[in-house]
C-alpha cells in the first residue's frame, strides 16, 4: 500500500507523534497544547531530554538455533570428558558393624494349624422342563422367560440355527 503525499500542511504533536492539521491548537490524542512557534531550546536542556536506550542484540533463528547448539554440545563435552577421566569426589568408607554386648533373644512363631479348605458350593443343574409352544412364541421370548440361552434351546430341542417354530 503506498500512500501518496497529501496536499494538506499537517505538522505532528511532540508528545505522542500524531498527525494533526496545520491550524490544529490541540492534540486530540493526548491534548498536549500545540503553539504557533515553539521556543528555541537551548542544545544542553535538549540532550538532557533524551531518553537513554537499552542496547537490542538481534539473532535470526538459525543463529539462536546454532548458538544454542554449540552451548549445549560444549556442556556435553565437559560432563562426557570429566566422568571419562574418572573425576572422583570424596570417598566413601563403608561404615563397620560393631557387636553388641549382650545377645537379644528372638521369639519362634509356633506353626498355626492349617484348616481343611470349605468346599465352594456348585450350582446342581435342573433337569429339562416341558413346555408347550403356542402360537406367536419366539425362541428368545422363551429363553428370557425361563432364564436360559437361546442356543440350549435350539440344541435340546433340535431346532435349525435361525430358530424357527
Amino acid at each position: 500500500m503506498i500512500q501518496e503525499p497529501s496536499s494538506q500542511k499537517t505538522k505532528v504533536c511532540p508528545t505522542c507523534g500524531t498527525r494533526l492539521s496545520e491550524n490544529a491548537t490541540r492534540c486530540l490524542v493526548c491534548g498536549t497544547e500545540l503553539t504557533a512557534k515553539a521556543a528555541p531550546k537551548s542544545k544542553k536542556a535538549e540532550s538532557g531530554m533524551q531518553a537513554s536506550r537499552m542496547p537490542e542484540i538481534t539473532l535470526s533463528l538459525p543463529a539462536a538455533l546454532g548458538a544454542l547448539l554449540i552451548i549445549l554440545l560444549i556442556g556435553a563435552a565437559v560432563v562426557y570428558f570429566g566422568l571419562r577421566s574418572g573425576v572422583t569426589g570424596t570417598t566413601i568408607t563403608e561404615p563397620t558393624a560393631e557387636g553388641t554386648a549382650t545377645a537379644t533373644p528372638t521369639t519362634t512363631p509356633t506353626p498355626t494349624e492349617t484348616l481343611p479348605p470349605t468346599p465352594i458350593p456348585t450350582e446342581t443343574p435342573l433337569p429339562p422342563f416341558d413346555y408347550t409352544v403356542r402360537a406367536g412364541d419366539t425362541c428368545g421370548g422363551i429363553a428370557v422367560a425361563f432364564g436360559v440361552s437361546v442356543q440350549s434351546i435350539v440344541i435340546l430341542n433340535n431346532l435349525p440355527s435361525t430358530c424357527i417354530i
